[in-house]
């Protein structure tokens, strides 16, 4: 096809070397994408729905992506607009966030999500270093989406004390990305 008109999952996935270098970025940012949506939506069943919506849209725009911008940012593009299609259609507007205030909040999110892909490996590298309680922990509220109440109830705990726990477990962490990041820096220099 050429460029400007649209393309479909099937010219995504073709034997092409442009689309499979478009498949390996289209895979390789689903999970930034869904944190950008996540961080404009705030409901992971909303985030779930408009992902699919701007999944769909991707692939069927494909063929218009000339490159001069990061794929992440051209995807956090469309899907700021499904975001806002999505808040229209189910008129959850929050009617005391105003629209520049959304932009403002959608830009850095958007820039946000192509630092994340390269901070993941170390992340996940930190992760290994914590205690297994600690561990055990984040992954529990985190990956499970357990809320702070139910983890508090199960390891017969106050929710105050839960709260400080994750948060000094997230400062851990934090630091020790940073810390992975200089690392990193100086042996590249």
């Amino acid at each position: 096809m050429e460029n400007g008109k649209t393309g479909s999952f099937a010219d995504l996935t073709s034997d092409s070397d442009q689309n499979s270098i478009h498949l390996e970025q289209f895979v390789n940012c689903q999970r930034s994408l869904y944190g950008y949506v996540f961080s404009l939506v705030g409901s992971s069943e909303a985030a779930d729905e408009i992902l699919q919506e701007t999944n769909l849209l991707i692939c069927k725009k494909i063929n218009q992506f000339d490159g001069k911008v990061k794929f992440i940012t051209w995807a956090c593009e469309i899907a700021r607009y499904k975001v806002l299609e999505y808040q229209k259609k189910t008129q959850l507007r929050n009617l005391s966030l105003d629209m520049p205030l959304l932009e403002q909040i959608a830009k850095q999110a958007a820039q946000l999500a192509s630092q994340v892909d390269w901070r993941l490996p170390l992340l996940r590298e930190c992760m290994e270093e914590l205690s297994p309680k600690d561990r055990k922990l984040i992954e529990d509220r985190y990956s499970q989406g357990a809320t702070v109440q139910s983890l508090a109830e199960a390891r017969k705990r106050s929710s105050g004390g839960i709260r400080v726990a994750l948060h000094r477990i997230r400062t851990m962490l934090l630091e020790c990305v940073e810390w992975k990041l200089i690392k990193e820096e100086q042996g590249h220099a």
